[in-house]
């Protein structure tokens, strides 16, 4: 089968009807990532300490960050821009062709508008008269009855060349940007254009829609496009008006449907569960209180298990060498960890961190305030919080920094100390 299905009027349909029709919580919008954007560009300007993005994820954490990202890009490419701009060119998840025609390339010179509402035998005649034709296109405005989402109605219109036993099928183009502009308002009504167009009808610049060929001849109530051709080359120009039965267009209105549902989404409770959701998802590493002031070294010297060799083939470190990071790569920072739902441990270190920075001879830029915990409830509310109270950038601590330095308990302080890292534990009364 060959029918040829060109879905090419509005972007992001499919994907649309799919979200309107099943449970949303599993799927973002841009406005619920419009927090982090927010909080970043506010940062930038000065507003916050420590933008989110800021944060030294995990790959656990940034995997979680990005698969919300990615679900918000998704869903606001189909919605938001539609919101905004009204029409735009469709892709979606309908497939893009169904046969071998290369659609990208086609052009039309005659579109006969129709609907499925048309009689059955008014469709399989379409069908059948403009089988294999290249330059002209059935369109039809949007969802066929009974269908609510493009793939559907994709398999509703392929059925009809199935079921005819069609070895060649008509190009059928969902576009109800061409109902408006050529202003169709029953059907069916053929127009013969002055020059081809392609089946997109909207600059996917800048989503707006093309200007449309001009009209050279249009007749309602009329099946066949030779006989406004013989018209034509008898000299008829413009409307030739209604020769035949017309009938009312069944499909709604994409643009408007989409309008509609987009309408009915609550997107301010969307961006709130977005918050929500981004605390609850985030794993914290968290440490038991320490129980007494300790310090302890941690030696940071490893095997290598094999050479490591130069661009030349020189072995430059052989298998079983010994190799101390510091001895190459001194660590400058002082890694201050301890819990943010803590107001003990909160407090502690707010009011030693200039005595640690002073003893250790660190700047503010040197020092890096890592969290164990935080408040999951409050979420953005508590970030914020502490961001202030510390003045300083806030990071999440992360399984490889506590595997690293070997951290069992907060508040503790990381920093070098000769060949080894020291790590000092304070026990919070």
């Amino acid at each position: 089968m060959r029918l040829r299905l060109w879905v090419g009027s509005i972007l992001f349909f499919s994907s649309l009807t799919a979200v309107c029709a099943q449970s949303q919580s599993s799927i973002l919008s841009e406005k619920d990532i419009e927090q982090f954007r927010d909080l970043e560009e506010r940062a930038l300007k000065g507003r916050l300490n420590a933008p989110v993005f800021d944060l030294r994820f995990s790959d656990t954490q940034k995997a979680q960050l990005e698969s919300f990202k990615t679900d918000a890009r998704t869903l606001n490419s189909r919605v938001q821009d539609h919101v905004a701009a009204k029409v735009a060119n469709m892709t979606g998840n309908a497939p893009q062709s169904m046969g071998t025609a290369d659609m990208t390339t086609a052009r039309y010179s005659t579109l006969v508008f129709a609907s499925l509402s048309m009689p059955d035998n008014d469709i399989k005649e379409l069908y059948r008269s403009l089988a294999g034709t290249k330059d002209t296109a059935i369109v039809i405005r949007g969802l066929p009855k009974g269908t609510t989402t493009i793939n559907e109605a994709i398999r509703k219109i392929q059925q009809i060349a199935i079921d005819m036993k069609l070895k060649d099928t008509p190009s059928v183009v969902m576009n109800p940007v061409w109902f408006e502009q050529y202003h169709v308002s029953v059907v069916p009504t053929i127009v013969k254009l002055k020059s081809t167009t392609a089946m997109q009808s909207v600059d996917p610049k800048n989503l707006k829609p093309k200007e449309p060929p001009k009209v050279e001849a249009r007749v309602e109530g009329v099946l066949s496009t030779l006989w406004l051709n013989d018209r034509i080359r008898e000299g008829m120009k413009g409307d030739l008006g209604r020769m035949g039965p017309v009938y009312e267009i069944g499909e709604t209105d994409i643009v408007a449907e989409m309008q509609s549902r987009a309408a009915k989404i609550d997107w301010d409770a969307k961006k709130k569960n977005a918050y929500n959701r981004v605390w609850n998802n985030l794993p914290f590493e968290e440490l038991p209180k320490a129980t007494q002031d300790k310090k302890r070294l941690v030696d940071p010297t490893f095997i290598l298990k094999q050479d490591i060799k130069g661009t030349d083939g020189t072995v430059i470190a052989a298998r079983g060498t010994k190799v101390n990071p510091l001895d190459s790569r001194p660590f400058t920072r002082l890694m201050v960890v301890f819990n943010g739902d803590d107001e003990q441990e909160i407090e502690f270190v707010r009011s030693h961190l200039k005595q640690w920075q002073k003893r250790l001879g660190k700047k503010d830029e040197q020092t890096f305030l890592i969290l164990t915990k935080l408040d999951r409830q409050k979420g953005w509310k508590a970030y914020e919080q502490i961001t202030k109270t510390m003045d300083a950038k806030i990071y999440l601590l992360q399984n490889d920094i506590k595997t690293s330095f070997q951290l069992e308990a907060s508040p503790c302080l990381v920093y070098q100390q000769g060949r080894y890292f020291a790590v000092e534990e304070y026990r919070v009364q």
